[in-house]
């Protein structure tokens, strides 16, 4: 059952990409965003005569390899240069991932600011926090919502 509603969110969201993108081809190689302080968000999926970008969450809210970790400006950046904003694989952000979450919030913060649309697909659908505080994941149809009410 997991699974199904995992890859059937995949569905939707690659859907409504190909819609909004218009007929229009992504680019063919990566684009480089000049973002805060002279540095570079390398963006590998968009679909510039429409304005969107296609990203992972780990991409923009994670450390990437060389250490480099986003913030507001580079953010407000990044959502000035698109009209959409298609973000994937946002996980359940536990106690320690901090870091991670703050960034989340600031990207969403930018988002608002700017009118940005945004389409998002999360890894897990539902939270319970166990006995330490600490996020339990996992997936929860509508109907087992509204009986845990």
């Amino acid at each position: 059952m997991e699974l199904m509603l995992y890859q059937e969110r995949a569905r939707e969201l690659e859907r409504d990409w190909k819609l909004m993108c218009n007929g229009e081809p992504e680019a063919a190689e990566p684009m480089h965003l000049p973002v805060a302080f002279g540095r570079e968000l390398i963006v590998k999926r968009s679909c510039p005569s429409q304005r969107l970008i296609r990203v992972m969450f780990e991409e923009l809210c994670c450390k990437g390899i060389d250490g480099t970790a986003y913030g507001s400006p580079d953010y407000l950046a990044l959502v000035s240069s698109c009209s959409a904003l298609f973000l994937e694989e946002i996980p359940c952000l536990r106690r320690r991932q901090r870091d991670e979450a703050k960034r989340l919030v600031l990207l969403v913060d930018s988002l608002y600011e700017q009118r940005t649309n945004v389409r998002c697909r999360l890894i897990e659908l539902a939270v319970d926090v166990d006995l330490d505080g600490d996020c339990i994941c996992r997936y929860m149809l509508p109907s087992q919502r509204r009986m845990r009410q």
